[in-house]
């Protein structure tokens, strides 16, 4: 067996698929290792297949990285795994606090980067800037103008996972959700091939993989079907973006392929997607390149499976007490 990497996955929630991920890259490297899960709730079901189990503070307790710090520390993390928006921009101003108190390595981004793509305005203000197609935004007097094309498209500036967002399809409806949805962006209505972008860069920001694929079936703003689309448009546009903005590890970045050729982006965000294992099992092993690299061994890129399809499902898992563990840890 080869040396020891242990991984933290925090706010671990429901990302069953990415514990089974990481537990089949330890065994496919032959390193020891252990995947440990943390959550503000121990009956969230990730725990349930982990080695091992912590309760996690609020994010917005004041000292979660303090507490991420300290999981990590009494785990022997290799490497701590973020995985939902709200906690990013926490760990990313501690990330050096956190490696120097535990000594694991955190999978997230720059506090700049990470500013960038959690502010869907600024978001389009930094695709503007590196000549990048997104979406139309509308603010100020423009919301005001009598010739706006509807439908409109509305969302929170900091959301996530499609929550709060709305279309618009006249001026009464846009004026509604302009007082209803928090701190509002809107943008024009894109049409046209809808595509989660799973890329993969190493601590030094360097591409090491870049992985379309079409979104074919949503629920709550999480793919349910997808196919894996290596488009070079889409692929070349990607690249483009992630050289500018130079994030780390686990990428995701949505957009639409329009019928004109263009890829307009509308997200980027810094962390595995929910649908990540679909090109994870198609060949961008993301998982084992992030266990290489936290073991300092070569990442061995591989072919991905081009027009290779998936479907989601969800599954029960007994949580009895609350505990985190309920014997449901298997070989996947």
């Amino acid at each position: 067996m080869g040396a020891e990497v242990n991984i933290l996955l925090t706010c671990a929630g429901r990302r069953v698929e990415l514990v089974r991920r990481f537990r089949s890259a330890l065994r496919a490297l032959s390193l020891r290792g252990r995947v440990v899960c943390c959550d503000i709730d121990l009956s969230a079901p990730a725990l349930a297949f982990a080695d091992a189990a912590e309760r996690a503070p609020r994010i917005d307790c004041g000292t979660y990285p303090e507490a991420i710090a300290e999981i990590a520390r009494k785990h022997a993390a290799s490497v701590v795994v973020p995985t939902i928006d709200t906690e990013l921009m926490a760990l990313a101003e501690a990330r050096e606090r956190i490696r120097e108190a535990s000594g694991a390595r955190v999978a997230v981004s720059s506090p700049e980067c990470v500013a960038i793509c959690r502010d869907k305005f600024e978001t389009a203000r930094f695709l503007e800037a590196n000549g990048l197609s997104f979406p139309r935004v509308f603010s100020g007097e423009a919301l005001h103008a009598s010739d706006l094309p509807f439908p409109l498209f509305v969302k929170p500036r900091d959301g996530s996972s499609s929550i709060g967002a709305f279309a618009a399809r006249d001026r009464r409806e846009l004026d509604f959700f302009l007082s209803y949805v928090r701190n509002p962006l809107v943008q024009e209505l894109v049409e046209g091939a809808e595509f989660s972008v799973d890329a993969f860069l190493d601590f030094d920001s360097r591409i090491v993989s870049v992985v379309p694929r079409r979104r074919l079936a949503v629920r709550g703003g999480e793919i349910l079907k997808g196919r894996i689309d290596m488009n070079a448009t889409v692929i070349a546009e990607t690249r483009r973006l992630l050289a500018a903005l130079r994030p780390v590890a686990a990428v995701t970045v949505q957009g639409f392929l329009k019928d004109d050729g263009r890829f307009l982006f509308t997200e980027v965000n810094p962390r595995f997607g929910g649908g990540a294992p679909m090109s994870i099992d198609a060949g961008a092993d993301s998982c084992k390149w992030l266990c290489q690299l936290a073991a300092g061994m070569p990442l061995s890129p591989a072919a991905v499976r081009d027009g290779a399809a998936f479907s989601r499902f969800d599954d029960s898992v007994e949580v009895t007490g609350g505990t985190g563990r309920s014997g449901a840890r298997e070989e996947a």
